[in-house]
């Protein structure tokens, strides 16, 4: 496991390639040379000619002025400011759409999504950029109820390798739990919100009514799941003997375009288990609401296991899920943390449906929150309890849409590349003058 460099998300606070400069209503053509010794390249009006707005605080005598390559929007604003001829000259600021909030009743029971002390995913802001689309995620789990209403519509049956029939039914209620925390249909004013309410579940039972099952039906569930189409796999499953032929199924799934997230299991320790352990999966522990790696003490005792081979973590205690039984409960576990990668990992790939498992997984990573666990466990950068950290879906989808082409060829997508045409600038480099870089991270 490579340790991760320390990033910081910052939103851009204004636009780095130009600047607004209203003239004075007596200002004459010598405007220009002072407009061009501030680094000015072009202008063009703010507004169409005739607009209503034009005598709205001087509107009408506004120009976008275009700076040339490397000029410091802010620098350029203040040297115009005090020239003769011009009225006001500032940078272009940025903003952003309010955070969409669902409004689902149980929403403000889903602490994992959103949450005053910020130790959520952060959801609602991501949501602003999408809810989900036609991505297919397959549940290989105990099945997935359809028929319960948050789930409605949102399930495509598969097959049930337990029972031999094409009728993956869940006669146990972790399968659908954990469909629901990936796809509960959102914003529909009843129930709960999943993280990709627009995204499709591919069921397919490998696990009994016990939530046992053996690999072989594992095996064959990732083999449906990717012949059906599935752009990612959840596995919230796990046995601590390695298998040649396990590895081979999980590894051909990635080869073959397909995410694979699977839970690091419950044992509070760093015992490995597959296929969490594989190279080719994403392996994710759990945090509590505090930041922390998940140790639940008393009734139920469990803990996040940890090892080396753990990529990041996510939200895994009393997270709300859809019941059998109808309504909602709070299910605890690396179980419920790992659908929230493969949510966000859709998500993403809703936003950029080209980008490959390779991407996907380095975007989770070097978006993750670092150092908010217990400070003998989260040192800074990667460690064994937390991975690279924990996931940050506002993030991720902000590199998701800047984009996961390499465009200089140095191994880093645009997203994430300060300098997309510059090879010696890539993940690390640092915020140019003005505060403004050309990726959605900033060293």
């Amino acid at each position: 496991m490579v340790p991760l460099p320390l990033v910081l998300a910052v939103a851009l606070p204004w636009a780095p390639d130009h600047i607004l400069v209203t003239l004075a209503e007596d200002a004459g053509p010598e405007v220009g040379a002072s407009l061009a010794g501030a680094g000015a390249a072009d202008m063009e009006p703010l507004l169409p000619a005739g607009s209503p707005l034009a005598e709205a605080g001087g509107l009408g005598r506004t120009f976008v002025v275009t700076l040339g390559e490397g000029v410091d929007p802010v620098r350029a604003a203040a040297a115009l400011e005090s020239v003769a001829g011009v009225e006001r000259a500032g940078i272009d600021p940025a903003g952003r759409g309010a955070d969409l909030v669902p409004d689902d009743p149980e929403f403000s029971r889903e602490w994992g999504f959103s949450n005053v002390d910020d130790t959520d995913v952060d959801a609602p802001a991501a949501w602003d950029l999408t809810t989900g689309g036609s991505i297919l995620i397959a549940v290989v789990d105990t099945g997935v109820d359809p028929s319960l209403p948050d789930l409605a519509g949102a399930v495509v049956p598969g097959r049930d390798f337990v029972n031999g029939d094409d009728d993956p039914s869940d006669d146990h209620g972790h399968g659908t739990a954990i469909a629901s925390v990936i796809a509960a249909r959102g914003n529909d004013g009843s129930g709960m919100a999943g993280l990709c309410w627009e995204c499709r579940i591919l069921a397919i039972k490998v696990l009994d009514s016990d939530n046992l099952g053996f690999y072989s039906h594992w095996i064959q569930g990732i083999e449906q799941a990717v012949a059906a189409g599935a752009r990612v796999i959840n596995l919230s499953l796990g046995g601590d003997t390695p298998s040649g032929d396990l590895e081979a199924a999980v590894t051909a799934a990635r080869d073959a375009g397909v995410v694979v997230v699977a839970a690091m299991m419950n044992d509070g320790d760093d015992t490995p288990y597959y296929p969490a352990a594989y190279e080719a999966a994403i392996a994710v522990g759990a945090t509590d609401d505090r930041g922390r790696r998940a140790i639940v003490t008393g009734i139920g005792e469990w803990a996040s296991s940890f090892g080396d081979h753990i990529d990041l973590c996510a939200p895994g205690v009393d997270i709300l899920a859809v019941s059998l039984a109808g309504g909602t409960l709070p299910w605890s576990g690396t179980s419920l943390a790992a659908p929230f990668v493969s949510g966000g990992s859709a998500l993403a790939l809703t936003i950029a449906p080209d980008a490959d498992p390779g991407q996907i997984e380095f975007a989770l990573e070097v978006t993750a929150r670092d150092g908010e666990g217990r400070p003998d466990e989260d040192t800074p950068g990667w460690d064994p309890y937390h991975g690279a950290g924990r996931l940050d879906l506002d993030l991720l989808l902000a590199v998701a849409a800047e984009g996961f082409v390499d465009g200089d060829g140095d191994g880093t997508p645009a997203g994430m590349d300060c300098d997309d045409s510059d090879p010696a600038l890539a993940l690390d480099c640092a915020a140019p003058a003005g505060g403004s870089c050309g990726c959605a991270l900033v060293r």
